[in-house]
């Protein structure tokens, strides 16, 4: 029987197909009924000034096109590192409510609804190439670097509604072996499977896959998502590349040979070792390749008749790095400066009259793009789920401006707001404020010529931060949680002695080691409300200042640009006990701008001074979620990291400055 309905199934579609076939007019109307295609490139670090278009000295003629002949947008903002940036393109909502920044890494939840998913709901077939960096691998893959620690399998990129992906995991690879920076193994994955010894360029391949996709989707609606990994470190480029690079980046600068080329395109760092001309000349050669790859996907388009009904996107994550471009802007990427956030993007929709090259001039920002691109296909999205996006497909339609939004940024030691033509850059020690419809370089701080509009601003963000419980290091007193709470020291306690001999004249001289393990060691990430607290007690012997303690990745301190106690003391100046010498006091610091990462270690920095006795002591270290969870990071001995002093805990032990170091565990009955 089973047979015999396969034997008809197959008739049926047999005959439908030669009635398909047979009625060519049928197939064009069927075409023009279709709903618009969707093409994102989504680059990597590229500067708003790298672009031949925006004055770049690279040509990059096809993508320079899209600008030319599609809608510019002048004033988008995005976030200044790429894994928020994207969470935010997919969800349409702020970063700290998906706990995906605003740093790097974390894992999307499978419970957000992406404009992926919201697509395939309307009859879109879904496509990501390229990189990926809302969560870890499905897979190990089976090739990790000898002695390489197991990190957490996550989800998936096909578990956020894609129905084919072809890319990596993580920041950035080399982009000829794969191996990631991140996850000391090759990250190549087709769908769920690693593709470790697949040969090539990742630009090309990337290109390659996303081609595959639309040829073989064609008749069907898609989106075709390209998140490039060009032009993220490390610097890589193909030898034919770079001998096409012009005089105008190079400069007189001779090149190298492709030997000698190929020594710094080994592993993840060996780039850095390259001259600063070689850097550019290198650099120039990827966005030769970008341009190309960028090429071929609308070449492709205007071959298969495609491209009038395709809604082609072109943008950045977030500014370069020191190495690209950012003019005209100030900063770059790692700042909340227009350098860091402000990157070039347009938009070119051919059957919707978005081919006359005209600028969008009104406010249009990343979270912006999943409401407005599910508007103008006509797809229907969850109006139960709240974003922060907004739809604007009838302005940019219509090329009308609308009233501005406030935008929101959050980032280490700081946070930005920005209200139509005002950015505030709020950190308590530093307040700018800028007019940007007269100084995009950000030049002129006029905080003290507007203290009126500084406070309103200021509020607007603090009450930003309070309405989503997020808990930088840079909140004010009044806004920190558990401020009020008393020291509670008992049992074993934390006992700190140094005794310095002289003076720490610069950073290089600075002490510091790590005496307990962070997060690392444990199934939690850093959320958006978080915050460290301890209690701490200087005795009589010791000097009230000159340490402080800092939560760390590495050696670099999450306290470095900020950390404000309940009392508004900075700690990186090594405020002492407010109440002075043999008096306990809990201490309470915001940390959330460290979402979603995961601070390995806990440590005291010796900046002192002033010569003499440091002794004082630590107890009830721990961090606090918003939920009222408490991780337990230093209660008693059992905590301490026994190599504190060794390699790779401490640095800059010098002992012409700092004699005697010790820490040790003791009751709190015997001090």
């Amino acid at each position: 029987m089973k047979r015999i309905i396969i034997a008809l199934f197959t008739y049926l579609i047999s005959v439908s197909m030669v009635g398909a076939t047979s009625h060519p007019t049928a197939d064009k109307d069927n075409a023009k009924k279709k709903k618009p295609n969707i093409i994102i490139f989504y680059t990597d670090d590229l500067g708003y000034g790298d672009l031949s278009v925006n004055g770049g000295l690279t040509p990059t003629p096809n993508i320079d096109k899209i600008f030319n002949t599609g809608t510019t947008f002048t004033n988008y903002n995005t976030h200044c590192v790429c894994s928020p940036s994207r969470a935010g393109m997919l969800t349409g909502k702020h970063y700290v409510k998906t706990n995906s920044g605003p740093k790097t890494g974390g894992e999307l939840s499978t419970d957000e609804v992406t404009m992926p998913e919201t697509l395939k709901e309307n009859g879109y077939v879904t496509g990501a190439f390229g990189k990926w960096h809302n969560g870890a691998p499905t897979s190990y893959g089976g090739n990790e670097k000898k002695g390489s620690k197991k990190f957490q399998l996550g989800a998936g990129v096909n578990a956020h509604g894609f129905d084919r992906f072809v890319g990596y995991y993580g920041g950035g690879g080399n982009y000829f072996t794969r191996v990631s920076n991140v996850y000391a193994q090759v990250s190549w994955y087709h769908d769920k499977t690693n593709r470790p010894d697949e040969k090539g360029y990742t630009t090309d391949l990337i290109t390659k896959y996303a081609l595959e996709f639309i040829e073989k989707n064609k008749e069907e609606q898609f989106l075709c998502y390209i998140p490039h990994e060009a032009m993220h470190n490390p610097l890589n480029a193909k030898y034919e590349d770079i001998l096409r690079v012009p005089e105008s980046v190079k400069q007189g600068t001779a090149l190298l040979s492709e030997e000698e080329y190929k020594k710094y395109f080994k592993g993840s760092k060996a780039w850095m070792k390259m001259s600063d001309e070689q850097k550019q000349i290198v650099r120039s050669a990827m966005l030769l390749s970008l341009d190309d790859a960028v090429g071929e996907v609308i070449a492709y388009l205007e071959k298969e008749d495609l491209l009038e009904n395709t809604i082609v996107i072109f943008t950045s994550d977030n500014g370069a790095t020191p190495e690209g471009n950012n003019l005209p802007f100030k900063g770059h990427k790692h700042t909340i400066y227009e350098g860091g956030i402000h990157v070039p993007m347009a938009m070119l929709w051919e059957k919707a009259g978005l081919n006359k090259g005209e600028k969008y001039t009104g406010d249009f920002n990343y979270l912006d793009i999943y409401p407005t691109l599910t508007a103008m296909v006509g797809a229907k999205r969850d109006q139960s789920v709240e974003i922060d996006g907004r739809d604007l497909s009838k302005e940019i339609l219509s090329n009308k401006e609308h009233s501005n939004t406030v935008q929101q940024w959050v980032w280490t030691g700081e946070g930005a707001v920005k209200e139509g033509n005002w950015k505030l850059i709020y950190n308590p020690l530093d307040i700018q404020l800028y007019d940007l419809s007269k100084d995009l370089k950000e030049e002129n701080n006029l905080a003290e010529q507007h203290p009126e509009k500084v406070e309103k601003m200021q509020i607007m963000h603090l009450n930003f931060l309070r309405a989503n419980n997020i808990n930088p290091s840079y909140l004010p007193p009044s806004y920190l949680p558990s401020a009020s709470q008393k020291a509670n020291p008992q049992g074993e306690v934390l006992e700190f002695y140094v005794d310095q001999s002289a003076p720490v004249k610069n950073g290089k001289d600075v002490m510091r080691f790590a005496f307990a393990k962070g997060y690392d060691k444990m199934k939690y990430t850093i959320e958006p409300g978080d915050v460290v607290e301890y209690d701490i007690m200087v005795a009589e012997d010791g000097l009230n200042e000159g340490f402080f303690y800092s939560p760390t990745s590495t050696w670099k301190l999450l306290f470095a640009k900020s950390g404000y106690d309940q009392y508004g003391r900075y700690q990186k100046k090594g405020p002492g006990v407010k109440e002075g010498k043999g008096v306990w006091e809990h201490r309470v610091v915001g940390i959330g701008e460290a979402t979603p990462q995961k601070l390995s270690h806990n440590m005291i920095s010796f900046i002192g001074r002033k010569t003499g006795v440091y002794h004082f002591y630590i107890d009830n270290l721990i961090a606090r979620k918003a939920d009222g969870t408490v991780i337990e990071l230093w209660s008693s001995g059992k905590h301490t990291i026994k190599r504190w002093n060794e390699a790779p805990f401490m640095k800059n032990r010098k002992e012409n400055i700092f004699k005697t170091v010790e820490i040790k565990a003791v009751k709190l009955d015997q001090i």
